[in-house]
């Protein structure tokens, strides 16, 4: 299974959990799974997986991502960040 392979599986299983609550946006899954071709095109550039997910994800949803994957959740100066995505690697054409 590739790297994309398991985001994408834990990005579903995260929108399959909010499913029903009252602020479940339905597009959002779309939204996270175009984000990810950012993502792995950062990593792909030489961004380290982490620092890209961070950049690229949010909220409950990057926590979930990060500890899916083994990596420690956001700290408290990374939860300040903007929300726009701001690709790691100075190779990604959006940097």
């Amino acid at each position: 299974m590739t790297l994309k392979d398991k985001i994408s599986s834990l990005v579903v299983q995260f929108d399959q959990k909010q499913f029903g609550k009252p602020h479940h946006n339905r597009y959002a899954l779309g939204i996270y799974l175009q984000q990810l071709d950012n993502i792995i095109l950062d990593i792909e550039l030489g961004a380290e997986t982490r620092a890209a997910l961070v950049a690229g994800y949010n909220g409950r949803l990057v926590d979930y991502v990060l500890n899916g994957l083994g990596f420690p959740v956001t700290t408290r100066e990374e939860k300040i960040g903007s929300g726009i995505y701001q690709p790691i690697s100075k190779n990604h054409p959006e940097y």
